[in-house]
């Protein structure tokens, strides 16, 4: 495998009056009782809260049946002849032949001073779900999340940083065979280790999720040991991190995330796939509230269970990847204004679940490869790829936050996307190097009212990627307008069949929905791999074998730049 290098560059944009989100700051030290879940304030109250990637501080290794049976490890009787569910935290690696772990961490300053971590403990010393992997099925070892500390690069309480990286995954009959529904998580948290009343958390035996024991307030804890909380800390400013992984099965389809201007290096390491991140974290607004459940607006009471005015309705905690609608939806009970801004570092694998129905599935690979990467600092976001539209030839994606932080200053959004140039080009219908585009944030799709935005697009012809910052939230729609530098339309595929053994330039204009008017060129172009099926002589075109014939339509006026149309012709006796 080649070695695959990605950057994604952003636009920082200064304005004295705004408060700008991105790349974190560095503050004040945190206690383990800051960021908590706010308490009910009583009977008949629901509650939201949406704090980014709090599931991957939640959750250990375990080793599960499909109905939720808790296993000791891939040989319990109990998961023997049953599809069993993973979830593996990676250890570090301590060979250069393992795979399935961490392979290194660091960080660069803004400098470029580079920092390389140095591997302090597992914390806790050893989950309660823990287990030893099977590497011949490619299934990871599950352990505890890694504690590094990094010389020289102190955030406002120290230089500990966890890492929490994750492969969760399905294997049949007891894990003696290869997992599918893979999923990659990895996360970044600079933290300060405290001391208080805390229990490490317990996997439910019978039931996926788990049983927090704590009696002092661990919401904004990383991870949990007898005794002591990782307490989550702000990162250091200007500063980039670098986490590299070894894994068994590499991420394919989309990657979604909480990073800034990122470096994707993904690349063979002997019978395993080396996945290494750079990049700067960004600071994602948080939103903690309760509402009256019979003052709510419609919208927000959806997906609340056995809820009442008489009841103890408990809180909503829908994760960033699909929240959108609960933002927009809550709006008026918590007044458009944050409940917290902190820094996150993080990027997982989109899942199948997210992948059904898209819109991009003609033209993405599937299973079998990297197709793009979607990052934005968001409070909810719309799961899923972007949506496609193949008559405007846009790419759609709705972001939401609060228009404010929590002392009332303007939070600016940052939106980057990056995909394969061959896949913008199939959904376009053009040739790889020659797509551009142009990018819109809509707040208003009936009036399509937009505001000034910094937006930036390249194309290097491996790597198609779009940037745009300076935006204000509600809830706005990121529209990608895909075009050809080149003047080239779109390519079509022609209904009917051609039968006869030429046709002229014109004739095919016309196939191709170009209008020519009199004193118009038309002329026609055959790539080198469609020759042995058609040729153009004299601005004809002429068949020479039955099958698939591409043809090139250009249409020159005077008055305006050449259109060009690829067409895809079915040619028979």
């Amino acid at each position: 495998m080649k070695s695959l290098r990605v950057v994604l560059t952003s636009c920082i944009l200064m304005a004295a009056s705004n408060v700008l989100v991105m790349p974190a700051d560095a503050g004040n030290t945190y206690t383990g009782a800051d960021f908590a879940w706010p308490d009910s304030p009583g009977v008949g109250h629901l509650g939201l809260y949406i704090d980014d990637d709090i599931s991957h501080t939640r959750l250990m290794s375990t080793v599960r049946t499909q109905s939720g049976q808790l296993c000791t490890s891939l040989n319990d009787a109990a998961c023997a002849n049953q599809t069993v569910r993973t979830y593996s935290i990676l250890p570090r690696c301590e060979t250069d032949a393992q795979k399935d772990c961490v392979e290194s961490f660091g960080a660069t300053s803004s400098q470029g001073a580079a920092s390389e971590g140095i591997f302090s403990r597992y914390f806790p010393e050893q989950g309660l779900g823990d287990f030893e992997g099977n590497p011949g099925m490619n299934i990871p070892t599950g352990a505890a999340p890694s504690i590094f500390t990094l010389p020289g690069v102190s955030h406002n309480d120290g230089n500990e940083y966890m890492v929490i990286a994750s492969v969760n995954g399905v294997s049949p009959t007891g894990g003696v065979q290869a997992p599918s529904s893979i999923t990659i998580h990895a996360s970044v948290y600079p933290v300060k280790v405290l001391a208080g009343n805390f229990k490490r958390n317990s996997p439910l035996e019978n039931g996926f999720g788990v049983s927090h024991g704590s009696s002092d307030k661990w919401g904004n804890c990383a991870s949990i040991a007898d005794g002591y909380c990782a307490a989550r800390q702000d990162f250091p400013a200007n500063t980039k991190f670098s986490l590299s992984l070894r894994l068994s099965t590499p991420p394919k389809g989309w990657l979604h995330g909480r990073i800034f201007s990122p470096t994707v290096t993904y690349e063979a390491a002997g019978t395993s796939t080396r996945l290494k991140v750079d990049a700067t974290p960004v600071q994602v607004a948080a939103v903690a509230t309760w509402g009256k459940y019979s003052e709510l607006p419609e919208a927000a009471k959806r997906g609340a269970m056995n809820c009442s005015d008489t009841s103890n309705c408990g809180q909503m905690n829908p994760q960033s990847s699909g929240a959108h609608t609960s933002v927009e939806a809550w709006r008026a009970v918590y007044g458009d204004k944050a409940s917290w801004v902190r820094g996150q570092w993080m990027y997982q694998t989109l899942s199948e679940y997210e992948m059904v129905g898209s819109s991009l599935a003609a033209c993405t690979s599937g299973p079998a490869k990297f197709d793009g990467f979607i990052t934005t600092n968001a409070t909810g976001y719309a799961a899923g790829p972007p949506v496609f539209d193949p008559v405007g030839k846009t790419l759609s994606y709705v972001v939401a936050a609060p228009h404010t932080n929590a002392e009332g200053g303007l939070i600016v959004g940052t939106y980057d996307l990056m995909m394969r140039s061959d896949l913008a080009a199939c959904l376009y219908g053009g040739n790889v190097s020659d797509i551009v585009a142009s990018v819109a944030v809509v707040y208003d799709n009936a009036t399509s009212t937009t505001t000034e935005v910094k937006t930036d697009v390249t194309n290097d012809g491996t790597w198609f990627k779009v940037s745009a910052s300076g935006f204000h939230y509600s809830m706005p729609t990121i529209k990608t307008t895909l075009s050809s530098k080149s003047g080239a339309l779109p390519s079509v595929n022609s209904a009917p069949s051609i039968i006869k053994k030429s046709v002229s330039a014109r004739a095919l204009a016309t196939r191709a929905q170009l209008v020519v008017s009199r004193g118009d060129v038309v002329s026609l172009r055959v790539s080198k791999a469609w020759t042995k099926k058609c040729t153009v002589v004299r601005q004809t075109l002429r068949i020479t074998k039955t099958g698939t014939c591409r043809v090139t339509v250009r249409v020159e006026t005077r008055k305006q730049k050449p259109r060009f149309r690829t067409m895809t012709l079915q040619v028979v006796k």
